[in-house]
C-alpha cells in the first residue's frame, strides 16, 4: 500500500480562496455523482438477481467479477492512474452489490417455488 507525504503549505497560501471554494464543490458534485451511480448499479444488481433467480442461474459469478475489476483497472492504467486504488474500490462496489443479487436471487426463487405449488 502506499503512502503519501503531507505537507504543510507554503507560507501565504490559503485554502479559503475563490478557487480551492470551487475545486471542493467541484468534488462535493463528483461525490454526488458517485452515490448516484452506486445507486443505479445496486438496482441493476437486484435486477440481475431478479432474472438469476427466475432462470435458475447461481445468484454470484466469481469470474464475471474479476473480469469487471481487471477492465476497471486496464481503464485506470490507460487514464495515468494507479490501478490499486481502482481495484480496491471496485471489489467493494461488487461486496455492497451481492447483497442486492443474493437477496432478489432468493426472493425470484421462492416467488418460483411458491407458485409452483399453487
Amino acid at each position: 500500500m502506499s503512502t503519501t507525504e503531507i505537507s504543510a503549505p507554503p507560507v501565504g497560501a490559503s485554502i479559503h480562496s475563490e478557487e480551492f471554494a470551487a475545486l471542493r464543490e467541484r468534488m462535493d458534485q463528483l461525490d454526488g455523482a458517485l452515490v448516484r451511480t452506486l445507486v443505479d448499479r445496486f438496482r441493476l444488481a437486484e435486477e440481475v438477481g431478479t432474472h438469476k433467480g427466475t432462470v435458475g442461474a447461481l445468484p454470484l459469478d466469481p469470474g464475471r467479477e474479476a473480469q469487471i475489476v481487471r477492465r476497471a483497472c486496464e481503464s485506470a492504467r490507460a487514464q495515468g492512474v494507479p490501478d490499486e486504488g481502482v481495484r480496491g474500490v471496485f471489489w467493494a462496489v461488487l461486496e455492497y452489490c451481492r447483497g442486492g443479487v443474493e437477496a432478489r436471487h432468493r426472493n425470484a426463487r421462492d416467488d418460483g417455488s411458491s407458485e409452483a405449488q399453487k
